[in-house]
C-alpha cells in the first residue's frame, strides 16, 4: 500500500479551533496498537477518536486543482480499554469518555462485562467541549468534554468514516498495509510507532525480545481525566 498524505493535512499549521461547545460527529475510529510506556516499563493498547466539526471549516486546493471546503477535525487519543477498578472503583479514561457520551453507564452482560462495537460510533453525534491547553510554550486544542447530541438536526460525516482494527486484519498478513490510506498522517505515525507495526519493519529483527524492547514514544502518560458528568440517556447510542 501507497501511503499518500492528502492534501488538507500538508503546510504549515492551521489555526487553533476556537475553545467551546461544539455540535459534532464521529467520522474516525482507529486502533494504533500497542504502544510503549517507558516509564511504566509496558505496553499499552491505544485508539484515536476522530470527529468532525461541521460549522467550523478548514479551505485547501487539492493535487487536481479543485477548491475544497471540509469541516474542521479533531481528534483524542486513548488506552484502548473499559475497565472498571474493583469494587466500582476508577474507571478508564475511555470508557468516562463514552458513559459521558451516552448519558449513562454503558450496558452491561450477566457476567458484568461491557461490550463495545466501536464500528457502531462511526457517523454518530455528539456535542464536544474543546479547551485550550499551553504546555512548553506551544498552545493545543484539546478535547475536554463529551456530552450527548441534544439538537434536532444530527450532523453526518461529509465523506466516509474512518474504521481500523487490528482485531481484524487476516492472521499473517502486515497491518502495515491494511491501514487507511485516508486516515490523517498523526495517526499513522502513532500506529508506525507500535509494536504491531514494527514487527513487521524490516529494520527489527525477527528475535526481537518485544517485552523488554524500548520504543520511543509520543506521550508516555495517559489522557488527563475529568470528573464525570450527568446527562438524560440518549437511547439511540449504539451500546
Amino acid at each position: 500500500m501507497s501511503w499518500i498524505i492528502t492534501d488538507e493535512y500538508k503546510g504549515q499549521r492551521q489555526e487553533l479551533v476556537p475553545a467551546g461547545k461544539y455540535d459534532a460527529v464521529c467520522s474516525i475510529i482507529a486502533d494504533v496498537g500497542h504502544e510503549y510506556w517507558p516509564r511504566y516499563k509496558k505496553w499499552n493498547r491505544k485508539i484515536f477518536l476522530g470527529f468532525e466539526i461541521p460549522e467550523l471549516r478548514t479551505e485547501f486546493t487539492d493535487q487536481n486543482g479543485n477548491e475544497i471546503n471540509k469541516p474542521r477535525l479533531m481528534t483524542r487519543r486513548f488506552p484502548l480499554n473499559i475497565n472498571v477498578g474493583k469494587d466500582g472503583g476508577k474507571k478508564s479514561d475511555l470508557r468516562k469518555f463514552l458513559e459521558r457520551w451516552k448519558g449513562g453507564e454503558l450496558e452491561r452482560d450477566a457476567n458484568g462485562n461491557s461490550i463495545v462495537d466501536f464500528e457502531k460510533l462511526g457517523n454518530f453525534p455528539c456535542q464536544l467541549e474543546v479547551e485550550h491547553v499551553t504546555k512548553n510554550g506551544t498552545t493545543y486544542a484539546n478535547i475536554d468534554r463529551v456530552y450527548p447530541f441534544q439538537g434536532e438536526n444530527k450532523p453526518t460525516v461529509e465523506g466516509d468514516v474512518i474504521f481500523f482494527s487490528l482485531d481484524k486484519i487476516p492472521k499473517g498478513e502486515n497491518p502495515i498495509d491494511h491501514f487507511p490510506a485516508n486516515c490523517p498522517p498523526w495517526i499513522y505515525d502513532s500506529f508506525l510507532n507500535s509494536r504491531e507495526a514494527q514487527e513487521w519493519d524490516n529494520r527489527h529483527k525477527e528475535d526481537t525480545d518485544w517485552d523488554n524492547a524500548q520504543v520511543p514514544s509520543q506521550n508516555d502518560t495517559d489522557d488527563n481525566s475529568t470528573p464525570d458528568d450527568t446527562a438524560d440517556t440518549d437511547d439511540d447510542f449504539p451500546f
